[in-house]
């Protein structure tokens, strides 16, 4: 029977990536995370699991550049921002520009998304509570398959207020998400930072692998800004290996992982069809 619920559920949403595509492609800025690399091969095969794990859903992602004017009119050309992971940094001043240029167009009524994932969640929770909100080094979580705990008062979040049952009780008695960090927060430290608290409300929290609670996702209050802890772009589409040994791979970890890049998707359109325009990429480099 469990065999025929994964199929069914891996084929709905085949469908609805089926029926996305046929609608207008939303522009999904993808921020280079990992700067300046001379060596343009390991920029292009990071982030492809990105670009991919956005594109099966109908988007279509456009690689920026490292550094630029948050405030110029290349923004406009934007119907949403992915941040990456990536190694140990502080948020660059270009990326902080655009989470701060989101952030006002959403206090001016538009609606521009934001995904940050691992490093790029990291950035959202730096831009918004400041240099001292992240606890650097603290957590022992680098490929670690683990098991989600939802918040009392957030629920399920927007991310995952479509997935059905089966996937929420996936999500929270299976090792299928996907953690590759040592630094992160506790939500005890995110709720004692009261801008960041002010902004944000955590969804989910998980364990390390020495017990310790840190937050695995949030969201903004009435801005569709969103940060995961995890990696759900590596269980469909980065291979496992010696460096990601332990990425699940199972049907259950890709439909969970789907669900979440179908909503982003979806919250894309919503900003594309606000703009109802696309004069073009023009000033952005297309991923390959």
């Amino acid at each position: 029977m469990r065999s025929v619920q994964n199929l069914v559920l891996l084929l709905s949403l085949s469908f609805q990536g089926q029926v996305t595509a046929e609608l207008k492609a939303p522009v999904v800025g993808i921020y280079p995370s990992l700067g300046d690399v001379a060596n343009s091969n390991i920029t292009n095969a990071y982030y492809r699991g990105y670009r991919q794990w956005l594109e099966q859903f109908g988007a279509t992602t456009v690689l920026l550049p490292v550094n630029g004017d948050a405030n110029g009119e290349s923004f406009s050309k934007l119907d949403a921002l992915l941040f990456p992971g990536g190694p140990t940094k502080s948020v660059t001043p270009f990326a902080r520009g655009l989470i701060k240029r989101a952030i006002q167009e959403g206090a001016a009524g538009k609606y521009f998304p934001i995904w940050g994932t691992c490093l790029g969640f990291e950035w959202i929770v730096e831009a918004a509570g400041g240099v001292e909100s992240l606890q650097i080094g603290a957590f022992a979580a680098t490929d670690l398959a683990t098991e989600l705990t939802f918040s009392k008062t957030a629920g399920h979040g927007r991310m995952w207020a479509k997935a059905n049952e089966t996937v929420m009780r996936w999500l929270q008695t299976e090792d299928i998400t996907y953690m590759n960090h040592e630094d992160g927060i506790e939500p005890g430290h995110f709720e004692a930072n009261a801008p960041l608290a002010a902004l944000f409300e955590v969804v989910a929290s998980s364990l390390d692998r020495k017990g310790r609670r840190g937050v695995a996702a949030m969201q903004a209050r009435g801005l569709p800004i969103y940060g995961v802890q995890f990696h759900p772009e590596k269980i469909r589409f980065v291979p496992g290996g010696t460096v990601f040994g332990h990425i699940p791979k199972t049907p259950e970890a890709m439909a969970a992982a789907d669900v979440l890049a179908s909503f982003f998707v979806t919250e894309a359109k919503k900003g594309a069809a606000m703009h109802s325009r696309h004069a073009g990429t023009s000033g952005w480099a297309l991923g390959e």
